[in-house]
């Protein structure tokens, strides 16, 4: 922004080393507006904060998407944060992770048994198994089907 403002005022320098006022505020009124640009800037920051934090993949491109339909308070909150995300979900759901399915049930750790007959293998666990094996090698082997 400092660069094309020195940019603006020495391609309107005259040879004497002056530069008309009249020039110099007529070109400055087709810079870009700082404050209007930093509000912008942060609005589409907010709304990447609101699509990340729902735990979008491509937060930028949601932003980008629903830019249009967020409304902003006075203070420059976002206040329509939650309605977007739940739009967006709606509309596309393979933005957003999907939950892992709870699984219920013994790990293979524990060592319980699943209550089958003591005659199958099937039924212990690893330790059961282990125990087995180093109290009747015999019985191990038959069960195995060796």
């Amino acid at each position: 922004m400092v660069t094309d403002l020195v940019e603006l005022v020495r391609s309107l320098e005259r040879e004497d080393g002056l530069v008309p006022a009249e020039e110099l505020l007529q070109a400055a009124a087709g810079l870009p507006d700082r404050k209007a640009a930093w509000e912008a800037e942060r609005r589409e920051f907010l709304l990447k904060e609101v699509f990340w934090k729902a735990g979008a993949r491509e937060a930028e491109y949601l932003a980008y998407r629903y830019r249009k339909e967020a409304v902003f308070g006075e203070d420059g909150a976002l206040l329509n944060g939650e309605e977007l995300v739940l739009k967006a979900k709606e509309e596309l759901p393979e933005f957003f992770a999907r939950r892992q399915p709870r699984l219920t049930g013994v790990r293979p750790q524990e060592g319980k048994s699943s209550g089958y007959a003591k005659q199958s293998l099937e039924g212990m666990s690893y330790a059961e198994r282990a125990e087995l094996f180093s109290r009747d090698k015999e019985l191990y082997r038959r069960l195995r089907g060796f």
